[in-house]
């Protein structure tokens, strides 16, 4: 009898697993108009599931999906989304917005891609990269002060970044900076009244691009966290949905050197060549930190050597595993699991 029982729950707990671990990934986007108001974006094998938890019911939107690549770029087989993925972070990308960059230009490209399609009287250029710090909504009073239109930048978990060099060049008359200090606003959404307000990827604000000759071997990052964390993740090279070909044709960092005063460590990560953000786990928890190119993906075209974008994980919300496991348990108790099952059987 004991063994029958030991089997009931060996199988029971292999069903759990199989479900838990076909959610692949999630990302969680809060509403600071209203506290406790967050909806969510799961992606498991085959489907993408918007869901928000309502008063009486909850709204869900289940999506297939077919994943395949298109110059290193993630996309659905079926449609013109692309998809950017750190862990814990899902972020949309339509063809849509291309077309409307290469018709109306840059200006009107910014302007679309900050209002998510929301038709408001936000303009784009309202906040510079320094207001973006200050309304990660640490603050009440840029909380009380945020409306529809307004826009919500991602909390990197950087308190502060500089480069030993950038490259600046001029284009059409103008000048382009490529300094890090975009990391800060790269993510980012904008508050409107529909149930769910997509995360967003920046690709008009450009990448961080060493500026020396060569390949910039022994160029660094010097970055102060907002707390302390051991964990970071970094979107390698030049990624721009609107021009996908810069990826390849610039250098992406192949090798790095992590290293930190205090606590005092020093250690190599190689890290991959692909359009998502890799996490790159360090050996103690600190507050800053020195990342140091020591190789590099040739490109296709061009020297230079791109990073896009660095977030610093959060220690003082759940881990990515743990977080993982609630989301599967909301997904359960509100019926979306099932629903998600459901649609996939037909």
């Amino acid at each position: 009898m004991k063994k029958m029982i030991w089997i009931f729950y060996a199988v029971c707990l292999f069903v759990y697993n199989s479900y838990a671990d076909d959610l692949i990934n999630f990302c969680e986007i809060p509403n600071p108009l209203y506290r406790d108001d967050a909806a969510y974006i799961v992606k498991g094998d085959g489907y993408i599931c918007e869901f928000k938890e309502l008063k009486d019911n909850t709204y869900c939107e289940i999506f297939p999906i077919m994943l395949e690549t298109e110059r290193g770029f993630v996309k659905d087989k079926h449609s013109d989304l692309f998809i950017l993925e750190a862990e814990g972070l899902i972020l949309y990308h339509h063809a849509e917005l291309e077309r409307v960059a290469k018709i109306y230009g840059t200006a009107k490209w910014i302007d679309m891609q900050r209002k998510l399609f929301y038709e408001g009287s936000y303009k784009h250029d309202a906040y510079t990269v320094e207001s973006a710090v200050e309304l990660f909504g640490t603050q009440q009073k840029d909380l009380q002060r945020l409306r529809l239109g307004d826009t919500v930048f991602f909390n990197t978990g950087i308190l502060k970044i500089a480069s030993s060099s950038y490259l600046i060049e001029t284009h059409q008359g103008k000048e382009i900076v490529y300094s890090p200090e975009y990391f800060l606003s790269k993510i980012f959404y904008n508050i409107g009244d529909d149930y769910i307000n997509f995360w967003l990827y920046d690709s008009v604000s450009p990448p961080w691009v060493e500026g020396v000759k060569g390949y910039g071997i022994g160029e660094y990052l010097d970055i102060d966290f907002k707390y302390v964390s051991d964990e970071i993740q970094i979107l390698n090279g030049f990624v721009d949905f609107s021009r996908k070909h810069l990826y390849r044709a610039n250098n992406r960092v192949k090798k790095i050197l992590v290293e930190s005063e205090d606590p005092k460590f020093a250690k190599e990560y190689e890290l991959e060549d692909a359009v998502r953000y890799t996490p790159v786990r360090l050996p103690e928890k600190t507050k800053k930190i020195r990342i140091t190119i020591k190789d590099v993906y040739k490109g296709d075209k061009y020297d230079d050597t791109c990073i896009s974008s660095i977030i610093v994980t959060n220690p003082n919300v759940p881990s990515f595993e743990e977080r993982k496991k609630q989301i599967y348990e909301l997904l359960k108790t509100t019926g979306v699991m099932k629903k998600i099952k459901a649609s996939m059987e037909k």
